[in-house]
């Protein structure tokens, strides 16, 4: 008995202060992530120039899901990966880090990926609405002709609820639940 009441507290502690969570999980991501970027500083700076594109990406997002910042951010990181694993091979150190961030392939790839987030962000929305929307228009089509052909073989009564709802052959079906 005692254990339902403490739950309760709990939940109601969680719900009064729901900033709270979010605070403590900031702050311990800084302090795990705050020593691994000292550790791998060369790592970390070619990555901090690297996703730039990201970043931009997150503060222009405000819709909720973040399907910008997320279609850029990995889409800029398969761009900068070369450019860390270059890094990893000269031997990790700051003078790879820079030699690694002076070639311009370097920009071209980890900017260029990120440009491709930012072009299939904008033009996959339109492209399958439209293949949606034909797709849709095909199918109503399809029954419609599926229906003239009961109709034909059953007689009218068949259609009477569709003709009684209002419905011709230019309404879409309407939508249902579930």
């Amino acid at each position: 008995m005692s254990r339902r009441p403490a739950a309760k507290s709990a939940a109601r502690q969680a719900s009064a202060h729901p900033g709270g969570r979010r605070l403590w999980r900031s702050l311990s991501l800084i302090v795990l992530l705050l020593p691994a970027a000292a550790v791998l500083l060369p790592t970390t700076l070619v990555l901090v120039v690297c996703m730039m594109p990201t970043l931009a990406a997150w503060l222009v997002d405000r819709q909720p899901g973040r399907a910008l910042a997320t279609s850029v951010c990995l889409l800029n990181l398969a761009g900068s990966l070369p450019a860390v694993l270059e890094v990893w091979n000269r031997g990790h150190d700051v003078a790879s880090a820079q030699w690694v961030m002076s070639d311009p392939v370097t920009w071209l790839a980890a900017y260029g990926a990120a440009a491709v987030g930012w072009l299939l962000f904008a033009l996959l929305p339109p492209v399958l609405r439209a293949y949606h929307a034909r797709t849709t228009a095909r199918r109503i089509r399809q029954l419609q002709k599926k229906q003239e052909a009961l109709e034909k073989d059953w007689g009218p009564e068949v259609a009477a609820d569709v003709k009684a709802a209002g419905l011709d052959e230019h309404d879409a079906a309407p939508a249902t639940a579930g």
